[in-house]
């Protein structure tokens, strides 16, 4: 049952150890640690070097890969160095710390449901997104993601979600184990303000129905206005792009989940004036 962790870094001396040391005290050990040090102009690498199996030391870009599509390019590039033989990847933020049966607790559901090939647990400060689609820190069946795209990201904006609807699409599931808590020491940043305008270019890609895009548009509206107007802005800019592999199965899929919630809530609304 063996498992290789995966580790992009970029500029993080102040949390990289701590994230280090808490793979390494995991109730399973990894077979391996894959840090891929993203260009850092600090101690990444150097601290990387006393706790990781492998540190793969990228150039310097000389600019800020969020929201663009270098970010798969990094992960595809430790992705390279998992073994045939690892059952399972373990995908770890450079700042986040994982409780101690992280992997364990994640393997044990995975044994139990064969179909479930991502999961994750979520960060401390977002217990709202207990029922989300599991996203950055998780663990995903090799096997299935060879099977899906070679054990690697599309270079493509939308990436990490692309990974999630492939799995649904294939017929497997996903879970967030709203239990299982993943500490993030960076604080709190405007990150998702910033890349807005990318998000939602990605979720045209993706396939995103637009009524989904406009709900989620409307939570960066309520957070900073020219946030939800950049993100209709990327949604509306790739109409003459190639969209990915996924997306007419996700946008078929979302069409479906909102009739049927919109059926279910006439049902109760009936039902209730009918008492």
């Amino acid at each position: 049952m063996g498992y290789e962790v995966i580790i992009p870094a970029r500029n993080e001396e102040k949390y990289i150890e701590k994230t280090l040391l808490a793979i390494t005290k995991q109730s399973i050990k990894p077979d391996r640690i894959i840090v891929v040090n993203d260009g850092s102009r600090d101690r990444t690498s150097e601290i990387s070097n006393k706790y990781a199996d492998v540190v793969v030391d990228l150039p310097d870009r000389g600019f800020s890969a969020l929201g663009t599509t270098e970010i798969p390019k990094v992960f595809n590039k430790g992705l390279e160095r998992v073994s045939p033989k690892s059952e399972y990847v373990l995908i770890c933020g450079g700042d986040a710390v994982i409780p101690e049966k992280f992997f364990e607790t994640i393997r044990n559901h995975m044994i139990k449901d064969p179909a479930l090939v991502i999961a994750s647990g979520r960060l401390e400060s977002n217990p709202s997104y207990e029922g989300a689609p599991p996203r950055g820190t998780r663990v995903v069946k090799a096997d299935f993601w060879m099977n899906a795209n070679g054990l690697r990201y599309p270079e493509i904006l939308g990436w990490e979600s692309w990974l999630v609807f492939k799995a649904l699409q294939m017929g497997k599931s996903v879970k967030r184990l709203p239990n299982l808590i993943t500490e993030a020491q960076r604080p709190p940043s405007s990150g998702k303000i910033k890349t807005a305008w990318s998000k939602g270019k990605g979720m045209r890609l993706l396939g995103y129905d637009w009524k989904y895009t406009l709900a989620r548009a409307g939570t960066f509206f309520i957070e900073k206005p020219s946030a939800g107007i950049k993100m209709i802005a990327g949604y509306i800019s790739t109409t003459n792009e190639r969209r990915s592999d996924v997306a007419e199965w996700v946008g078929d899929h979302q069409r479906r989940r909102f009739w049927r919630r919109v059926y279910f809530q006439i049902r109760l609304f009936t039902k209730k004036r009918g008492q």
